[in-house]
């Protein structure tokens, strides 16, 4: 009987984590010559990465690598997260992580607040902002 509720509890916490997780953060990238994208992340109740996603467009075709910093790291140093490939027709690109689907999550640490950039196959930052810093918010 004992291990029956406990069973029921865990169940119940886990999908209560999944339905309050926090809200989307958004934050707008920079870039040069009419470069545009952003950055998305969402995390869950506890504070872990649950959906991290780069979108970047009017760039010209090639390889973008998608970098973060970690001011925390010792010592401090930008982490390769993933890369995006814009083709000859000249689309946007998407990185997308969803570790809720999955996915393994390409940080590795709390990004909140952290500089970001995307760089094209020569290493030139082509973007550049900062990840959202905002908390996210439990129920009341």
């Amino acid at each position: 009987m004992r291990t029956r509720r406990l069973v029921v509890v865990t169940a119940v916490l886990v999908v209560a984590s999944v339905v309050l997780a926090g809200p989307a953060m958004k934050g707008n990238l920079h870039g040069k010559d009419g470069a545009q994208g952003f950055v998305k992340l969402k995390l869950d109740k506890a504070d872990l990465l649950q959906l991290f996603e780069v979108q970047i467009r009017k760039v010209p075709a090639d390889t973008y690598s998608v970098f973060v910093f970690d001011e925390k790291a010792e010592p401090p140093a930008w982490v390769e997260v993933g890369s995006l490939e814009i083709g000859t027709d000249g689309s946007a690109a998407k990185l997308k992580v969803n570790t809720s689907r999955g996915d393994l999550d390409p940080i590795g640490f709390d990004p909140r607040g952290a500089d970001i950039e995307v760089r094209n196959s020569l290493a030139e930052v082509v973007l550049d902002g900062e990840i959202p810093a905002a908390k996210v918010k439990g129920p009341k």
